[in-house]
């Protein structure tokens, strides 16, 4: 999902996830766990705190709406996991982190 609206993003557009999720819904051989987004990169990661917000709140949107389970959220990397860990990230992105120092 582009929730931040940045150009330099690809992914859908908030506007258009319920009308995404009506079709994979009527796809037998996709299994649709959740929803993904990148934050934009900043100084303070409190400042990607609404990123991660309105990707949970849209998730319980379509969980309402559409009448399904989407219990995955990945959000959040090195810079950002624990901000996104506070707004329900069940998936995060770690990896310069675990390698930093290493390489």
């Amino acid at each position: 999902m582009n929730i931040s609206g940045e150009a330099s993003k690809s992914g859908v557009e908030p506007g258009q996830a319920e009308k995404l999720g009506q079709m994979l819904i009527q796809s037998p051989l996709l299994d649709w766990a959740g929803l993904m987004t990148l934050a934009p990169e900043v100084e303070d990661p409190g400042e990607v705190r609404p990123v991660f917000r309105n990707l949970r709140l849209l998730r319980d949107q379509l969980e309402s709406r559409l009448g399904v389970r989407l219990p995955r959220l990945s959000m959040g990397m090195s810079q950002d996991f624990q901000v996104a860990l506070m707004e329900g990230a069940t998936d995060i992105r770690i990896g310069s982190a675990l390698y930093r120092g290493l390489i």
